[in-house]
């Protein structure tokens, strides 16, 4: 459960605004409760917009997920659409620029992106670690993920199913293909379409900012963050 107020904040002098959330949050399906309430800069805009957002080119699309992050995949099917958090993920081919997902057939997004034949990942700043945890422990079927993460959908360029205006970088895929793989399946999809936060990504995603720290799934409820950039 998650109760929270929303108010914009201005820097002073600037046309810089915040979008800033007080929140008491409880997940149910994993016990955790986080009765604290918490300052969170959820996303900033400028000029009266969510995160400027820029279209990079698809031969470097792979390297929004080339450092093995967790991402947040949105699917819609007619009606229904939900978000599914997955850190099995990898990019799959170049030329054309292909991703793949495994996900369990359990899970509600499963028939969501096999009868869509879309999906969109989408990259969280470490900053929504606790809302994408959240995506991750309660099902679609039980609620609409967008509010109970207190996320906000953003029309996509090419596919039918929402970005997700609070995450740094977008992949707009088509699935190409389906394979079992034991207890899950797997994904291939075609980027059709890749975005990222302007300022945030120069070739590949500028770890030395905050901002653009990646989420990383260590196993369990471990997680990292890269913080350097090393160049060899």
């Amino acid at each position: 459960m998650k109760t929270d107020t929303g108010f914009w904040m201005r820097d002073a002098g600037k046309d810089n605004y915040h979008k800033v959330l007080l929140s008491r949050i409880q997940y149910p399906a994993s016990g955790v409760q986080y009765p604290e309430f918490r300052f969170n800069v959820l996303y900033s805009s400028w000029k009266g917009s969510i995160m400027q957002k820029k279209a990079i080119p698809l031969k470097r699309a792979n390297r929004l997920i080339n450092d093995g992050c967790t991402i947040l995949v949105t699917s819609r099917h007619e009606d229904r659409e939900s978000i599914i958090t997955l850190a099995w993920q990898s990019p799959a081919s170049a030329s054309p620029p292909m991703a793949v997902i495994s996900v369990g057939p359990s899970r509600y997004s499963h028939d969501l992106i096999s009868q869509s034949g879309e999906f969109v990942i989408n990259v969280p700043p470490f900053s929504l670690l606790k809302e994408t945890v959240y995506c991750g422990t309660v099902s679609g079927r039980d609620g609409d993920k967008f509010a109970g993460a207190g996320l906000t959908r953003e029309a996509a360029e090419i596919v039918s199913a929402p970005l997700i205006a609070e995450c740094i970088g977008h992949l707009e895929c088509r699935v190409v293909n389906e394979v079992t793989a034991g207890d899950h399946t797997l994904f291939l999809g075609q980027v059709a379409a890749a975005s990222v936060v302007e300022g945030l990504w120069d070739e590949v995603w500028q770890v030395d900012r905050e901002a653009a720290r990646t989420i990383h799934h260590l196993g369990g409820s471990f997680f990292c963050a890269p913080e350097k950039i090393v160049t060899i």
